[in-house]
């Protein structure tokens, strides 16, 4: 229910349809959710550790442009900051 509100941007009415349940009933399921998500994120910190890694990998590529280290270098971690989000 939390992918079909948020990401296929279905009304409440329309996933309470599909389930056949009520609008309340899908938002207490929504509801549930996000504060299942909620803390989740709280004991893994995967967003901060994702924000880390991006910053880390931000410097390499300013010390390899500074160095003009080879641009393949640069693409590696190009696709390397994508796969965060994979």
């Amino acid at each position: 229910m939390l992918d079909m509100y948020y990401n296929e941007d279905l009304s409440l009415k329309e996933i309470a349809e599909d389930f056949n349940i009520t609008r309340q009933g899908v938002r207490d399921y929504i509801k549930r959710g996000e504060e299942t998500l909620i803390n989740l994120e709280q004991k893994l910190m995967l967003v901060k550790k994702i924000k880390m890694i991006e910053e880390d990998i931000s410097s390499i590529k300013s010390f390899a442009k500074e160095k003009e280290v080879n641009s393949e270098i640069l693409d590696e971690l190009d696709k390397l900051s994508e796969k965060l989000y994979l």
